[in-house]
């Protein structure tokens, strides 16, 4: 594992453009997911013989295993960005690429939306597509596992699995979809491309909303700490900058993690700005094997991360070994690769004696309460073993 302790961290400090992130936008998002039929709100799981074991306050998982029956919270962001291009765009003429060119003018279009994935937000896209009656078309990254490409194909895309890494494959799609007309819903926000990644994260904040729900139901008191998983990053800044604008001085310290094979945001931050990653990614994190931070996401996390951390595969395996396999009294939690990263990392800090500084730089103790996510279900089943 490597780490570092962000020195722009100022969670009082506003981050230029993060407002679009706040309860307001929360409560929309939550609404709109209410609304669908397979809506069922994700279980806060308390694993409290883990934070004993572990010398914590409290360790709460929010298992989004379950979403949507999809195995993965990438749903609430696909979902919500197609619902909301549809109701902005249907019926009111010409509808533009991402280099402005026109789409479509025909009222009554079938679109066709088109992303780049490793397994999760493809599989969302292409429900989400088949949901509201259009079509979607789905370009993975070499190396990617047949049950996750099977998945997409039983949503109803069109699947092409390239000879090249995610973020090649993601420029790709976005080649192919400015030359044949398809609506790119990419998570990865960069210049001239910023209002689809932006209704993603928005998406995102219906965790964030049932979460504070389900602490104030419950009396619980606001996490200290929380862990959360990095690809591309739309998903952790998304939380992050709800937090940083709804709690403000009750701002938890969000800590980063990442595969060390694509640890963008660790090395953005050891440097100063965003830099990208490159080479061949062979981590079993499929969903965090991206070496391109999102523009938004860097700038949120620039300033509101604590700290970031890249680990190997074994910290992963070991965190999917701790949720599956809980101590007498806990829950059991299936956890897929990058599902368990944050639980396994936790893991490691409270126990590695070479990690004693990390532990006392994050302030981790008997007084923590500390927030997880368990960001996806075994959607590999050679690796989850079912």
């Amino acid at each position: 594992m490597e780490w570092i302790i962000n020195p722009r961290y100022c969670d009082k400090r506003p981050v230029p453009g993060y407002r679009f992130l706040n309860r307001a936008s929360a409560i929309r998002s939550l609404t709109y997911h209410q609304s669908l039929s397979e809506y069922r709100v994700t279980p806060l799981v308390r694993l409290q013989e883990l934070a004993h074991h572990l010398q914590l306050g409290t360790i709460d998982v929010k298992d989004e295993s379950g979403r949507f029956g999809l195995m993965a919270f990438k749903v609430l962001g696909a979902s919500y960005a197609v619902h909301l291009f549809l109701n902005q765009n249907q019926g009111t003429g010409a509808i533009t690429s991402l280099k402005g060119n026109p789409l479509s003018r025909n009222r009554t279009t079938t679109f066709t939306f088109a992303t780049a994935t490793d397994g999760n937000h493809g599989r969302a896209l292409a429900w989400a597509a088949r949901k509201y009656g259009h079509k979607a078309v789905i370009y993975m990254p070499y190396g990617s596992i047949q049950a996750r490409i099977t998945a997409i194909r039983d949503e109803g895309a069109k699947v092409k699995v390239t000879k090249l890494n995610y973020d090649d494959t993601a420029l790709m799609i976005e080649a192919d979809a400015e030359k044949k007309g398809w609506v790119l819903i990419q998570d990865s926000a960069k210049p001239g491309y910023m209002k689809i990644p932006r209704a993603i994260m928005q998406g995102y904040l219906t965790m964030a909303e049932e979460i504070r729900t389900e602490l104030i139901c419950q009396a619980r008191a606001v996490p200290t700490h929380v862990f959360l998983q990095a690809g591309v990053g739309s998903f952790p800044s998304a939380l992050a900058g709800y937090w940083l604008w709804e709690l403000k001085e009750l701002h938890p310290k969000i800590i980063i993690v990442e595969s060390d094979q694509a640890g963008c945001f660790y090395h953005s931050c050891k440097q100063g700005k965003k830099v990208d990653v490159t080479g061949e990614f062979t981590t079993i994190m499929a969903g965090l094997a991206c070496g391109r931070p999102s523009s938004i996401a860097w700038e949120i996390l620039n300033q509101t991360a604590y700290a970031f951390i890249t680990c190997p595969d074994e910290i992963t395996l070991r965190g999917m070994q701790i949720l599956s396999t809980p101590i007498k009294g806990d829950a059991e939690i299936k956890s897929g690769e990058s599902g368990a990263v944050c639980a396994g990392t936790l893991e490691a800090i409270m126990r590695d004696s070479e990690l004693e500084t990390l532990r006392q730089e994050l302030g981790l103790n008997e007084g923590s309460r500390v927030l997880l996510f368990n960001t996806e279900g075994i959607t590999n089943p050679v690796t989850g073993k079912e």
